[in-house]
């Protein structure tokens, strides 16, 4: 990373149900990257990791979580997540 420091989070995704998911700011590339996700009453409900590779892109109207995949060869394709609950 080009920083000594970062915030805590770098992106956040708000669902129509008033979750919040929060990027966390990673030290390597390399990490998995996770979110921590709030209810709509601000308390934190999990922690939830995507497979490396894989970024966290939109959500479905049925919850589902969707992400872009990064392959070695540089191609990009979508993928459905099923996070933990």
């Amino acid at each position: 990373p080009f920083a000594e420091a970062k915030p805590s989070f770098e992106i956040a995704f708000g669902l129509p149900s008033g979750e919040v998911w929060l990027q966390y700011s990673r030290a390597n590339e390399d990490e998995p990257m996770r979110y921590a996700v709030f209810g709509a009453d601000g308390t934190h409900r999990r922690d939830v990791s995507v497979p490396v590779n894989v970024q966290l892109a939109g959500f479905g109207a049925s919850g589902a979580a969707y992400g872009i995949t990064k392959e070695p060869e540089g191609r990009r394709g979508v993928v459905r997540l099923t996070p933990a609950p």
